[in-house]
């Protein structure tokens, strides 16, 4: 009865701590991100500028021309210019909810935005832990918060307004629907991955080497749907 007991107190002794410092790395991390937001770097302006041309319909030019694209990331009123070149057209689609706004205004409603993608990415992977009946779920829940408020890459995508953080979310979706056995599903969040920034490739050869019929339709669907509506776009 002793050892059982011991080991209760220890994973609760360690679950408090690390719900202490996942606390306050919380509050750090939302500090950071309330300072990123209403700063101009260079990694925002390429994504918002291609999804603005997007929503206006700008056919005059290239994404991939980058004196082009400098030149019309200050036509709307960036100082830190920046690029699109090595992204496909229908990468221009993932900023198009938010064109519409200012980018300043745009940029710290991208910040939140993303935060809000990692804690979702996060919590699908987590449950798949937790529910899988190996893991105390106690234990795992603060060290899920540990991990996703301490992720030094996270802040450097917070800092530069880069979209990394809506891939990962893609990817975490695809997964879990994949674990799920909605393949379908599955595939879809797969397609859109390989669509707008390539990173679906692995999830692509590891289906057709087990012949995951389902999972290439759903992909194959969702990346000719958005290939077409960039291509109509741009």
């Amino acid at each position: 009865m002793i050892v059982p007991t011991a080991r209760k107190l220890a994973l609760l002794a360690l679950a408090i701590a690390l719900l202490v410092v996942g606390l306050i790395a919380t509050v750090s991390l939302l500090q950071f991100a309330r300072k990123a937001a209403v700063t101009e770097t260079f990694g925002f302006p390429a994504p918002y500028t291609a999804a603005r041309l997007v929503t206006i319909r700008e056919r005059s030019g290239n994404l991939q021309n980058w004196d082009w694209f400098r030149a019309q990331t200050r036509r709307f009123g960036f100082k830190a210019t920046d690029v699109f070149y090595g992204n496909p057209p229908s990468a221009a689609l993932v900023m198009v909810p938010f064109s519409r706004l200012p980018p300043a205004k745009a940029r710290i409603v991208w910040t939140w935005f993303t935060l809000a993608l990692w804690a979702a990415g996060i919590a699908l992977l987590g449950s798949v832990l937790i529910t899988s009946g190996s893991a105390t779920p106690w234990v795992i829940a603060p060290a899920l918060l540990c991990f996703a408020t301490l992720y030094a890459p996270l802040r450097a995508n917070l800092e530069e307004g880069q979209t990394y953080v809506f891939v990962f979310a893609l990817q975490s979706a695809c997964c879990w629907f994949w674990i799920k056995r909605r393949r379908t599903v599955a595939g879809a969040f797969g397609g859109a991955l390989l669509a707008l920034k390539g990173y679906g490739l692995p999830f692509m050869i590891f289906a057709a080497l087990r012949r995951d019929w389902a999972f290439l339709r759903g992909a194959v669907t969702t990346f000719a749907l958005l290939a077409l509506v960039s291509g109509w776009a741009l």
